[in-house]
């Protein structure tokens, strides 16, 4: 009985051992497992606030953008329908210029239809600004050797910033990503590129970056070689 007894206590001593090293480990298991959850789901509302405070001030952006439009065509419409003919020429060139793809939709409507050949003119002088202006793009850096551009290219592909391309040109590397149809729609996407590349990025026309090109291969890299201008 007394041997039966003791078996029993040496049983249950042998798994006492065994518990004692194993609770401490599932518990620090189960916090780190609780600590790793609660840091994605941190990270998961941080993204979104700041996702959010992204879309707020693209918001803001195009609001100002539109004010701004308004305001000028209040000042130059006016102008465009006088009946001195040189204050109508400088206004209809200020439109091409600042605003050439909403001229290209609004000029027929705006100039009078005595004047045809003037508004046919100046629609045809805006296709001619968008045409050379070509599609708009955030420029997110210039390097002088291609590691860096594949880098940067990489990580924007990564973020969703797409088409990220290299441009060679005098001497540089430059990488831009996006395509917009204005000016303005890139200056809206550039709000939420800034913070995920540099916040130096700015908008460019690759009419005028780069007008003409042949594409190389370096390495495994696409780059747009420009033209001399």
């Amino acid at each position: 009985m007394t041997d039966a007894a003791g078996s029993a206590s040496n049983g249950r001593k042998g798994w006492v051992t065994p518990l004692t090293i194993l609770v401490p480990v599932i518990s620090a298991i189960a916090v780190a497992t609780i600590t790793y959850q609660t840091s994605l789901k941190i990270a998961e509302l941080d993204r979104g606030a700041k996702d959010a405070a992204v879309a707020v001030e693209q918001g803001k952006l195009r609001e100002e953008q539109d004010t701004r439009y308004q305001q000028f065509m209040i000042q130059q419409v006016p102008k465009l329908l006088s009946k001195d003919e040189v204050e109508r020429r400088v206004a209809g060139k200020l439109i091409v210029l600042f605003y050439a793809k909403e001229a290209k939709d609004s000029l027929q409507d705006l100039m009078p239809a005595s004047n045809t050949s003037e508004t046919s003119q100046l629609i045809a002088q805006a296709a001619k600004a968008v045409q050379q202006n070509g599609a708009w793009a955030i420029s997110i850096a210039t390097d002088r050797t291609i590691d860096l551009p594949n880098t940067w290219v990489a990580n924007a592909v990564r973020l969703g910033f797409t088409p990220a391309s290299i441009y060679f040109h005098d001497g540089w590397y430059q990488t831009t990503v996006g395509s917009y149809s204005s000016r303005q729609e890139a200056e809206v996407a550039a709000v939420a590129v800034r913070p995920k590349t540099r916040p130096d990025a700015y908008v460019v026309s690759l009419g005028h970056l780069c007008p003409s090109s042949t594409t190389i291969q370096i390495g495994d890299t696409k780059v747009f070689q420009c033209a001399e201008k």
